[in-house]
This record gives C-alpha cells, sequence and structure tokens, in this order.
C-alpha cells in the first residue's frame, strides 16, 4: 500500500536514496517508442486565440503529458516518444494496421488522393469493448498519489532513482517513490509548470511565471548529482515542449519558437545557441510537440503542423501543413513509424521514407488514421486526444496509452492493430502519462492526482 507523505517545499533537487547518478535519460521514450519532446504541453485555453479548440477546459491549460513521460532507460518496445540520444535505424514497422491481416495502404510521396483516402477508408473498425472498465490484466496500485492543489501538467519517471515525478499548476514539482508511493520531495518552481524531461542526470522544469503580465516562459536546471540549478531564460511564454539529443536541448514554446541549448562541460551548464522563429521557416502557431528521430528533430504545432529538422545544420527539411485539421498534442516513434494525436480527435501513422532525403523524411500519406473513415458513414466523435504514450505489457506486446477529453479514463490500444484493451480508470482529462515496460503504467488527471497500475503476472491475467 502506498502512504502519502507531504514534505515541506524546497528549492533544490538532489538525488538521495538508491538510484544514485541518474542514467534514465529521458522522461519519455522506452523500448522501442520514443515520445515527442518534454512535454506535457501547456495548452493555454484562452491562449489559443484563433485556433480551433476541442473540448471544454475551464482553466488555462491543455497540457500534454508526455514529455516527459517516458522512461529514459527502460527501453524495449520500439518506442520512442523523444529525447535521450540519437535513435539508431529501427526495423520496418507492421503494415496490419488497424486490424489484423488487413495491409496497410501503399507508400507514396505524391499528393493524398480520393483514391488513397477511399483505399485509407476501407479498414475495418477494430473490435471495441466499453472503457470504463478497467483492463483485465492491469491492477491498480494504490492509494492515489495526493498532494497537488491543481491540475499535474507534466510526468515522469526516473528508473535509475525508480522515482515519479510531477509538475502541476501549483507551481510545484513532487518527487513519489515508485515503490512506496510516498512523497520524498516538494520542489516550489515558482511558476506553472508546462514540461518536464529527465536527460543524462539533469532534470528540466519547462514553466511560465503565471503571476507577471506577459506571463514569461523559463526553463530550470537541475544537476541532479550535485544540486546545483540554474535558469534558462528566453521563451516568451509557455514552454509547452522539451526534448533532448547528441549534447543538445531543444525547447518549443506558445511563443512559436524553437530553441536550442547546448551543454558546456567546463561549467556544467546550458547555453543558448539557436533561436527558430517563423521568420526562420519555423512554425506559425505555438509549438506543442518536439521528438527526436533518428538525426532528425520534429517538431509539430496548434495549427495542425509536422515539421522535420536536420539537427546538425538546423536546416527544415520537411514541412506538413496540414498533417492534422486541430492542434497537434503528441508525437510518438514507435518502430518505423510515427504516431501522432490531434485535438481533431484522431490518431495518425506515418512511415518513415526509406532512404530520408529533403523533403521526404516522412509520407505525406498517412499509413493509417485511428478512428478509421468508412464510406457514407459520419466519422466517429471521439473527442480530442490529449496525450499519447507507448507501453509493453507483460507478455511484451506493445500497445498505446491515449487520454480523450471527454473520458473520464486513459484508454489502451494494442499495437498495431488498435484493438481495444480496456482502460484505465477515473481519471478525467489525463494530460500526463507515462509507462516503465512491462511493469507499471502511471497518469495524472485534472485534479492533481496521479494513480499507478501495475502489469498482472499471466496466470492472474487469465483469472
Amino acid at each position: 500500500m502506498y502512504m502519502d507523505m507531504q514534505d515541506g517545499p524546497s528549492t533544490s533537487f538532489q538525488y538521495r536514496g538508491r538510484g544514485g547518478r541518474n542514467t534514465s535519460y529521458r522522461g519519455r521514450g522506452r523500448d522501442d517508442y520514443q515520445g515527442g519532446g518534454g512535454r506535457n504541453f501547456g495548452r493555454s485555453r484562452g491562449g489559443y486565440n484563433g485556433y480551433e479548440q476541442r473540448g471544454q477546459y475551464e482553466d488555462d491549460g491543455y497540457y500534454d503529458g508526455r514529455y516527459s513521460n517516458g522512461f529514459g532507460g527502460n527501453r524495449g518496445g520500439n518506442y520512442n516518444r523523444g529525447g535521450g540520444g540519437r535513435q539508431q535505424s529501427q526495423p520496418r514497422g507492421r503494415s496490419n494496421w488497424g486490424n489484423q491481416g488487413r495491409r496497410a495502404p501503399p507508400r507514396g510521396r505524391g499528393r493524398d488522393t480520393q483514391a488513397g483516402r477511399q483505399q485509407q477508408s476501407r479498414y475495418d473498425r477494430p473490435p471495441q469493448q466499453r472503457f470504463d472498465d478497467q483492463a483485465k490484466d492491469v491492477e491498480f496500485v494504490g492509494p492515489a498519489l495526493k498532494g497537488h492543489e491543481s491540475r499535474i501538467t507534466a510526468l515522469l519517471y526516473d528508473a535509475a532513482s525508480q522515482q515519479i515525478y510531477t509538475g502541476s499548476k501549483d507551481e510545484t514539482v513532487r518527487v513519489w517513490d515508485a515503490a512506496t508511493g510516498k512523497c520524498t520531495s516538494v520542489v516550489q518552481v515558482g511558476g506553472h509548470v508546462d514540461s518536464l524531461l529527465m536527460e543524462s542526470g539533469y532534470l528540466f522544469v519547462g514553466m511560465h511565471i503565471a503571476n507577471l503580465p506577459d506571463k514569461p516562459g523559463l526553463i530550470k536546471v537541475w544537476n541532479m548529482q550535485s544540486g546545483a540549478q540554474h535558469d534558462l531564460p528566453g521563451h516568451q511564454a509557455e514552454v509547452l515542449a522539451l526534448a533532448a539529443s547528441a549534447g543538445m536541448l531543444f525547447s518549443g514554446g506558445k511563443d512559436n519558437s524553437i530553441r536550442a541549448w547546448q551543454f558546456d562541460a567546463a561549467s556544467s551548464t546550458f547555453r543558448p545557441t539557436v533561436t527558430i522563429t517563423a521568420a526562420q521557416g519555423g512554425h506559425a502557431g505555438p509549438v506543442q510537440v518536439l521528438l527526436p528521430f533518428r538525426h532528425f528533430l520534429l517538431s509539430a504545432d496548434w495549427l495542425g503542423a509536422i515539421k522535420v529538422w536536420d539537427m546538425a545544420t538546423g536546416q527544415c527539411l520537411q514541412t506538413m501543413q496540414q498533417a492534422h485539421k486541430e492542434p497537434i498534442m503528441g508525437l510518438l516513434q514507435w518502430e518505423n513509424h510515427i504516431i501522432s494525436c490531434s485535438l481533431d480527435g484522431t490518431i495518425k501513422v506515418w512511415n518513415a521514407i526509406e532512404p530520408a532525403s529533403p523533403g521526404a523524411v516522412l509520407d505525406i500519406n498517412a499509413a493509417y488514421v485511428f478512428p478509421p473513415e468508412e464510406p457514407g458513414k459520419p466519422a466517429e466523435q471521439w473527442g480530442g486526444v490529449l496525450t499519447i504514450a507507448g507501453a509493453i505489457d507483460k507478455e511484451q506486446k506493445p500497445l498505446l496509452m491515449a487520454s480523450y477529453n471527454d473520458d473520464g479514463c486513459v484508454r489502451l490500444f494494442d499495437l498495431p492493430s488498435f484493438a481495444e484493451r480496456g482502460s484505465l480508470p477515473s481519471m478525467r482529462d489525463s494530460r500526463a502519462i507515462a509507462a516503465v515496460p512491462g511493469d507499471i503504467m502511471v497518469a495524472g488527471d485534472m485534479y492533481g492526482t496521479a494513480k499507478v497500475w501495475r502489469w498482472k503476472p499471466p496466470h492472474m491475467a487469465l483469472a
């Protein structure tokens, strides 16, 4: 059983107890999954301005908890949620998206055609089940992790220390012992937390100072071994996304910019190197997601666009202007595919092109769209997708965690079939989720509560 213990507020982090030096580099990548960079992605309800908004929220936040939600040192399912080091070329993924035995639409580099859309829509709807029931092969590890006074906006698990980190609009980051559920530290960061990332022994907290008129953005950096802390100013609004690769830190903001920071070994601090705005070919809308993919950096925004960057040169290699119709909330790499989710209610699968070339890194025709379109039938309305994350069950089978803005749960889907596996129930508007392959899944909700579920042993799952 977990026992909740709230320590007094602190202003610093430092590893204590087991775990020692952090070796779990990304707050989100796991197995053959890698998830898009450092978010939770702060989505300000009032800050959408002209952007279409799916769902009704009473506060200033669309937050996608996947960046960090990753478990850096725990790779094992062909997932990459963005972050931690260059990715090696992944094997070509399965082709039976959406239904066993079905072939995915042929890849193409040209513009989408009506014929292509019709072929894509032939996918059968995967078998459905009720989502108010907990998945049969998981069990809740209670009680819940309580202590935050406002919604949880970011969440990550550090494999080295076996601790869960949660960030909130209450201007704190809390640290929890994953084995006992005890809150071991509460750190006042001085602003609303928008994103978290753990990388190479450093904790990065993306935030904004809500009590100042212009709500400037800031990244706070902690050396987890020494406890030393320094700030990275520059963003003019919420820091929605964080990612790291090849000794670089990348950040994306509501100010529409992407910033790059280089690690300086002499001072053990990060220095600004590049700022990319719309004038330099960057995004015209808030940058919600960053995902390192091989030697590329993928970014996505509230206008539904995905861009692909060469991390070595900073050159934009590809722009997909209408990847989604509404804000993109997350990106996830699974094997040789990129999975995206959006407030337009869809989850899309994109194939990587081999070999990649400028303008042709990702196939612009989605290999699969969920829920699938059916000719002559209106599209299903599932609500906007707030976040996705990759997970691996006890039998090493990959699945997708997805949170929708009209649900009170986190849904589970098999990959690549998208067959429904049940849910993690009683999680309202969860925008921060993470998983440890074959072990636990964690989610934080709008009430400031986080919960942990564990996979049952295979023989118990059959009971």
